[in-house]
């Protein structure tokens, strides 16, 4: 079976509530960064900004995606209608979106309207699915995915790992989840000078972690996957069945 490799960046990034000024950092990473995929933290385009149309952005970055030939993977606070939702979305190297997921588990998320359902795109590149943040805590949400086909399921975040105390919990999840799920987790945190977010941000095998960056700090890491190792993975481990 021919080996199918995917080199995937994480931007373990700061943000503002201004979307221009994030939109500019974002570029610096996709003009620097030489992966195929480049994933950004939760609500990284948007900050905590909930009312400014974000259509602008999205297409100066489904723009860059086109030139760059690159996948793109970021999360931003979306308006729908009367409803405002905490979303991900994946952008293929043709600038198309191949999937806009919005958060289920929300996390002291005052007027953000929870989504309904995780999907997978069937993509070229492999199986892909979204997941931002405090869904990881819950077990169903990861595996839901995987019973839908998902072979590598991205995790943008912001996690509040000091107020919390969850720093530690946040640092083993995303290995877990891999083993139990048989999956590839490319989990995304994002940085804060003030330490409020954990920022540990990691690629994980089902077996091991790939790559992590250093705690506490601005940084973009880089990891190859072999997606087509988990046929041999789950055949032997039975936990993602």
């Amino acid at each position: 079976m021919k080996e199918r490799q995917l080199s995937i960046s994480l931007a373990q990034i700061s943000q503002t509530d201004n979307p221009s000024e994030n939109l500019d950092q974002m570029v610096s990473v996709i003009n620097s960064a030489g992966s195929e995929i480049i994933v950004f933290p939760e609500t990284q385009l948007s900050g905590l900004d909930k009312t400014t149309s974000l259509d602008k952005f999205h297409a100066r970055l489904e723009d860059l995606a086109r030139t760059r030939r690159l996948w793109l993977v970021y999360g931003s606070y979306e308006k729908v209608g009367d409803n405002i939702y905490n979303t991900a979305r994946i952008v293929d190297h043709h600038g198309k979106v191949r999937l806009n997921y919005s958060k289920i588990h929300l996390w002291n998320e005052d007027g953000v309207k929870p989504g309904t359902k995780g999907k997978v795109a069937k993509t070229e590149i492999g199986n892909l699915g979204l997941s931002i943040c405090w869904d990881i805590a819950h077990p169903e949400t990861i595996k839901s995915l995987v019973r839908q086909g998902a072979e590598l399921v991205f995790v943008p975040s912001y996690w509040f790992g000091k107020e919390y105390g969850t720093t530690d919990v946040i640092e083993n999840l995303p290995l877990v989840r891999a083993f139990e799920n048989q999956v590839y987790i490319a989990y995304c945190d994002a940085f804060t000078a003030n330490g409020e977010t954990a920022a540990r941000s990691k690629i994980c095998s089902p077996l091991q972690v790939l790559v992590a960056a250093e705690p506490q700090k601005e940084q973009v890491v880089t990891a190859t996957v072999v997606l087509s190792k988990l046929r041999d993975w789950r055949k032997t481990f039975d936990s993602w069945l």
